[in-house]
């Protein structure tokens, strides 16, 4: 063993002296998922660690709700932090846990016998999924990986039942962001018979770039990697339609490539070619559901005389 390995070594198995802070900020699990066939690690943290707390307390699914609830929730929830194309739940497995997404975006899809998938839905955080499958006791219907690095916390399917059962602001809350989702999965089959190929590809672009698109020179810049490859997946269709639309949005200045990155040199004109024969929005957020559906929801119970917050009077 050379002088170098031998001081290697000794540095490995000396003992951390890390601060309080550093030492609860530590990783304290590892474990791994499987993706596209290779193990993709992911750190497990405890809870109240790494600012779980304000995570959780900031997601809209708990706005409004007690805070007795909220600390159920909070108590049993586990951190975790996984990599881009990590699989975070396969169609078919058993339910155990409600997972809330706080920062990036995953991709639900399903999964043919030949291995063909296609995308059910996009959700950008703040997002929730599994609430469905733990309420009626049924498997994953659909499977789910990550977009992009995200962040989410899991709640046991048991504390998650307990607390829809505490709260009717969490009930409400839940019920709109589902609401939402099923509305915009029901505009999927309809786009397939009535919206051209070219008009479902303009509207996939579009929604990724008002979702998940940030500012750049001459354009928006979608952060998560689309290849061609990835879109005629996403959307059912032949990989060589895919690329005729995107050269001819190309040829006019569209559109452009950064790397593996789309960029949206004219979002208007790529709009107004989704709108053409319908419009469908892909990528759905729980913030899109206090904006809209929640002002509703709380102007009905005025107008009915009933409270609005969680104690109101009984």
């Amino acid at each position: 063993m050379t002088r170098r390995e031998d001081t290697l070594r000794k540095l490995a198995v000396m003992p951390r002296r890390d601060s309080t802070q550093q030492r609860q900020a530590r990783v304290v699990s590892v474990r791994a998922v499987r993706s596209g066939g290779r193990a993709t690690p992911f750190a497990v943290t405890p809870p109240f660690r790494c600012g779980l707390r304000p995570a959780m307390e900031a997601h809209p699914i708990l706005r409004g709700v007690d805070a007795e609830t909220a600390g159920l929730l909070v108590h049993a929830a586990t951190h975790a932090a996984l990599k881009r194309r990590a699989l975070v739940a396969r169609e078919g497995e058993a339910c155990e846990q409600v997972v809330v997404v706080c920062s990036g975006s995953v991709r639900l899809f399903s999964e043919g016998e030949t291995g063909h998938q296609v995308a059910v839905t996009v959700l950008r955080a703040p997002a929730v999924l599994g609430v469905t499958e733990c309420m009626l006791g049924v498997p994953y219907a659909a499977s789910v990986e990550a977009l992009e690095a995200v962040r989410i916390i899991t709640l046991p399917r048991e504390v998650a039942l307990k607390a829809l059962g505490r709260s009717t602001v969490l009930v409400r809350n839940l019920m709109g962001d589902l609401a939402r989702q099923l509305y915009l999965m029901w505009q999927r089959p309809r786009g397939l018979t009535v919206v051209s190929m070219r008009s479902r590809v303009a509207q996939l672009l579009a929604s990724y770039a008002e979702s998940m698109g940030l500012p750049v020179e001459r354009g928006t810049r979608i952060r998560v990697p689309l290849s061609q490859g990835d879109i005629a997946n996403d959307l059912g269709v032949s990989l060589r339609s895919v690329t005729r639309a995107i050269k001819d949005w190309m040829d006019e200045g569209v559109i452009g490539k950064d790397g593996r990155h789309v960029i949206v040199h004219d979002l208007l004109r790529l709009k107004q070619e989704a709108d053409a024969q319908g419009t469908c929005t892909w990528v759905h957020t729980s913030d899109q559901f206090l904006k809209i559906g929640l002002p509703l929801l709380q102007r009905g119970q005025g107008e009915a005389g009933e409270p609005g917050g969680e104690s109101g009077g009984k």
